[in-house]
């Protein structure tokens, strides 16, 4: 029987565009007809600080609350590693899925304590043998000059290996609606990377 419910969380830290994949997740997800809800929760710093966001899609099922429960996600796409890490400790199972870029970006706290940066792909295969890792911020930097469409990388990474019901021509349509135009040619870019990656 076909899953009618796909419960995703996207972390990571301000500014790496986890908002924008939230609005083009649930832009998608409207166009198909797909009952959708989505929330985001973050701490104080808007760049920087641990941000995550919750996106339902039902497809066929009505959705009656934005947050997935714990241990219920499908997807974790991990921004960050140890973001990725904090949200499948909380969210994820066996059964999730959970695509995370490679990149590390080493919290505050690790600089001005004794605490060290923990072993996040480990631990997180603790928790599920379904981690997908690529290394979405490095690939992009090194093809576009610049970081700031890996987040559309990791979107078209989850589209091109069908961890998301939508087509890659349905994605661009969205992220073409979502974006602004004079960032679309950079961020194309970096989708049509990931298909080939």
């Amino acid at each position: 029987m076909k899953k009618k419910e796909l419960n995703i969380v996207i972390a990571g830290v301000g500014g790496q565009g986890v908002l924008t994949i939230e609005k083009i997740l649930v832009e998608l997800a409207l166009r198909k007809g797909f009952d959708v809800k989505a929330s985001e929760q973050h701490g104080l710093a808007q760049r920087g600080g641990a941000i995550e966001c919750h996106v339902r899609i039902g497809m066929g099922k009505k959705i009656n609350s934005s947050l997935v429960a714990e241990g219920d996600a499908d997807l974790i796409i991990g921004f960050e590693q140890l973001e990725g890490l904090r949200a499948c400790s909380k969210y994820g199972s066996e059964k999730t899925v959970v695509l995370l870029d490679e990149y590390v970006l080493k919290p505050l706290s690790v600089y001005v304590s004794s605490r060290e940066y923990p072993d996040c792909i480990n631990e997180i295969r603790k928790i599920t043998n379904n981690l997908e890792i690529v290394k979405a911020t490095e690939e992009v930097e090194k093809a576009i000059g610049e970081i700031f469409p890996a987040n559309i990388f990791l979107l078209g990474y989850a589209v091109s290996k069908k961890l998301l019901p939508f087509s890659k021509e349905e994605a661009m349509t969205a992220i073409k609606e979502k974006l602004r135009q004079r960032y679309f040619e950079a961020n194309k870019k970096a989708f049509d990377l990931a298909s080939e990656y």
